[in-house]
């Protein structure tokens, strides 16, 4: 859950700081006509592999096919699959058995894949994975923190678009180009003040042991080819 967090702050901050490292992968797919009333998510190592993410609602562009634009690190490996809002709804193979993860690699922009999803599982519901209180506590706070974050969100992205168009140009437009700093810079300074609260809370709730967990899991060595990552996946572990 925390390198959700991570990573969508990340993501706000991206367009003009960290644009380098930041790459988009446009998920396409097909799947056989849902049920009424459910909707089609993608769940993967992405968002700590959630079922029901609202950030990772999927459009629907016609009956069959659905969409979605996921801003991602390059160079990293992710894992997902498609599920219709539950792993009892999640996608299946044609005689019903469970099919491995996908995954792709974001090596460079705009990345477009294609999937076809042949079968939906509809079987009885497993039961939520448990999680401590402290996890259950983080949870709660993170929430709240990505309901204000998410309007700033799509607002990067539209800012991140002109921005990209305007480079794109053969003379990119200077004036373009400042106007989109600015705007950046009043976004980020009240994103950067939520998330840098949230990750104070976090951390001043944890004992000097699971702070030495995660130390260690950061600066292991290679911890660095994959940051975000590495410090998500250390605080999940740290918290069980």
């Amino acid at each position: 859950m925390f390198l959700r967090i991570l990573k969508s702050g990340m993501v706000l901050f991206s367009p003009l700081l960290l644009h380098a490292q930041v790459s988009s992968v446009k998920l396409v797919v097909h799947v056989p006509t849902p049920p009424e009333g459910k909707l089609v998510y993608v769940s993967g190592s992405f968002n700590s592999w959630k079922a029901a993410d609202s950030l990772y609602k999927m459009k629907r562009e016609d009956a069959s096919t659905y969409s979605i634009v996921l801003p991602v690190f390059k160079d990293v490996k992710y894992q997902y699959k498609y599920t219709l809002g539950s792993w009892d709804w999640v996608e299946r193979s044609a005689n019903d058995t469970n099919i491995k993860n996908r995954f792709f690699v974001a090596t460079r922009n705009k990345a477009k894949v294609r999937d076809t999803v042949v079968k939906w599982a509809t079987g009885k519901p497993a039961p939520p994975p448990a999680i401590s209180a402290q996890m259950a506590r983080i949870n709660a706070m993170k929430d709240s923190v990505l309901a204000g974050l998410q309007p700033k969100l799509n607002e990067m992205v539209l800012l991140l678009k002109e921005y990209t168009i305007n480079l794109l140009q053969e003379n990119p437009n200077a004036e373009t180009d400042n106007r989109i700093t600015a705007e950046v810079n009043k976004r980020f300074a009240d994103a950067y003040g939520r998330l840098n609260d949230l990750f104070h809370k976090i951390f001043a709730g944890m004992t000097a042991q699971q702070k030495q967990q995660i130390l260690n899991a950061v600066t292991a060595p290679g911890a660095e080819k994959d940051f975000i990552n590495t410090l998500g996946k250390a605080v999940n572990e740290a918290t069980k």
